[in-house]
């Protein structure tokens, strides 16, 4: 590949895992549609590639979440960072745009920023939970901030920011959701069945410590009048893991098929992150948990300040689903939380009143619409007619 010249424009996307991936791809979807000249290189995963990215490395090198998992994939991060540095000045495009993942993308800011023309900051680093310089270092290192939480935008104007509210990409992630009927019909589910969905999470170490949770829960429901599904990615490791976590009988295992399983389901289990805010406007009544690893757990004790983990939360204000986090998080507490919401009855129209105040919290769909239009209006500033 031969550097992009001044005439054609050229960016990169740096995505550290699966719903970035996700969330950036559909940003390049719209992108193509109003710029198809436009060379896009990535850091990414399957999601980038489909959209049409030039993937100049994997993502699956920078998924880690906690202290622990950084440690020991140091190597590999070492290693797509270097791949990234000779990519960036190999390609030299206009315009880098950095997703979530903080740790690696705000060093990557402060290494490049000197070397190309516009930088942009698209899912802000969580500064408003821990870590509150963030905020500024974003605003300094970065020409424009795409904001996913409307709060945020005078935060980043206060320390001199130029930020735009574009929305929260969800509600495009859901657009092509099968309904309900068609989901559990190509899940093979009947129409009685009761379906409790346990979703893990996308990253190695989020499996390694969620798996034994959800299989401690599903032993204690044993005796319940339930379906029970986990749903994990559609990775070789993935399926080791399952293996090796020894899930009893009653669980079946789907690869894949996120969002059929979100719609099928009639309550659930969810990891923390971007998974509840899809659960949630989709209408899935759900429990969100998440455990840390233990140094990273007794940090995120003393420093985080966040009331809530679940972006549903977040964005509410308020508790709209319950929560259980690191010492609290046990298969016992969750098999519990289950069994009383059987019991309550009413999930389908829980479940719809969910979907309907999230969906008012996070400002109507669009965002990836509004994120390819502010690609589009960088890259001009750049020097570059899209």
């Amino acid at each position: 590949m031969s550097p992009a010249s001044s005439t054609t424009p050229c960016l990169m996307i740096v995505a550290g895992e699966a719903s970035g991936d996700q969330i950036a791809a559909r940003a390049v979807t719209c992108l193509r549609a109003v710029s198809p000249r436009t060379r896009v290189l990535a850091v990414g995963g399957p999601a980038l590639a489909a959209a049409g990215a030039e993937l100049v490395a994997s993502m699956e090198s920078l998924a880690v979440m906690g202290l622990k998992d950084v440690l020991l994939r140091l190597p590999v991060i070492w290693w797509t960072w270097h791949k990234l540095r000779r990519a960036i000045r190999r390609e030299q495009p206009q315009l880098l745009v950095l997703v979530d993942a903080p740790g690696f993308n705000l060093r990557l800011a402060r290494a490049v920023r000197a070397e190309l023309p516009r930088l942009v900051y698209y899912i802000s680093p969580k500064y408003w939970a821990w870590k509150a310089g963030r905020l500024e270092s974003v605003a300094r290192l970065t020409d424009r901030q795409a904001l996913i939480f409307p709060f945020e935008e005078e935060d980043y104007r206060r320390v001199g920011g130029h930020p735009l509210f574009v929305g929260h990409p969800v509600l495009d992630l859901v657009d092509h959701a099968p309904e309900r009927e068609a989901a559990r019909a190509a899940l093979g589910l009947t129409p009685g069945e009761t379906v409790l969905g346990l979703f893990a999470g996308s990253r190695p170490g989020e499996l390694r410590r969620h798996l034994p949770l959800l299989r401690d829960c599903a032993s204690v429901l044993a005796d319940q009048p339930l379906r029970l599904i986990l749903q994990i990615p559609e990775r070789i490791q993935a399926r080791e893991l399952v293996r090796t976590a020894g899930f009893p009988v009653n669980v079946r295992v789907v690869e894949g098929r996120f969002h059929e399983m979100l719609r099928a389901a009639d309550l659930g289990l969810v990891a923390s992150g971007t998974a509840s805010l899809e659960a949630a406007v989709l209408g899935l009544p759900h429990l969100v948990y998440y455990k840390l690893d233990e140094l990273a757990a007794w940090l995120a004790e003393r420093i985080v300040k966040a009331p809530y983990a679940s972006p549903v939360n977040l964005a509410a204000g308020r508790e709209l689903v319950p929560e259980l986090l690191n010492r609290r998080a046990s298969g016992v507490l969750m098999a519990d939380w289950v069994v009383r919401s059987l019991r309550q009855g009413g999930l389908a129209a829980a479940g719809d009143e969910l979907a309907r105040v999230t969906r008012e919290n996070l400002g109507g769909p669009g965002a990836s619409q509004r994120v390819a239009e502010l690609l589009v209006e960088e890259l001009r500033t750049a020097g570059v007619q899209p």
